[in-house]
């Protein structure tokens, strides 16, 4: 059975405090009593800020394996290896991949089934800002979420386990400003999307 979590909100707080109440939050209300050993999560946007706090977090948790995703090859690689290096070897796996590409985000759900043989956590983290390239925003923040989405559904179901999507959103979906309107309304599709795939689950 599917738990959609959908989606936790950023809030004005520390990233790591932030990480630690959305697993906490997430898998209480899950299972009181859940296990993260023997786990497999696989994350976007890890490379850095949330995501990398995270992967980090679950890693504190005892999970069995992360997969990382991100665009930026470089500084994945490098993330990769100070959570192995912190966490023990092999811990994490690094898949660069834009996730508003449907091939790329697809070949890494299935190197990731390959490599850890299974799947029990997805979490859509990647997003990007900056009105003056909404389009890119839009395919990162909603097509890149939605494809995230499903195919954690596809591949999750494969494994007859079930388990937990995490959709990150905003404040801002909720509340929008008015100087960034594309970012907004990307987050705030976000919610609705998890709203929806929940009540559908």
């Amino acid at each position: 059975m599917f738990t959609d979590l959908t989606t936790f909100t950023e809030m004005n707080i520390s990233v790591l405090l932030l990480i630690t109440l959305l697993i906490t939050t997430c898998f209480t209300d899950v299972n009181m009593s859940f296990d993260f050993n023997g786990k497999i999560a696989l994350v976007t946007g890890g490379a850095r800020g949330n995501g990398y706090a995270i992967i980090s977090e679950l890693l504190q948790k005892g999970i069995r394996g992360v997969t990382m995703i991100d665009v930026d090859a470089e500084r994945g690689q490098q993330a990769a290896h100070e959570l192995n290096n912190m966490y023990g070897y092999s811990k994490v796996i690094f898949i660069p991949v834009n996730v508003s590409q449907a091939t790329q985000f697809e070949y890494a759900f299935r190197v990731s089934m390959w490599h850890w043989n299974g799947l029990d956590i997805v979490i859509n983290n990647a997003g990007v800002t900056g009105e003056n390239n909404w389009i890119s925003m839009v395919n990162v923040n909603i097509i890149g979420t939605v494809q995230g989405t499903y195919l954690g559904l596809q591949y999750m179901s494969k494994s007859g386990r079930g388990g937990v999507i995490i959709n990150l959103s905003s404040t801002l979906g909720v509340d929008p400003d008015y100087y960034q309107p594309v970012y907004d309304a990307s987050k705030s599709f976000i919610l609705s999307l998890g709203r929806s795939i929940s009540d559908e689950l």
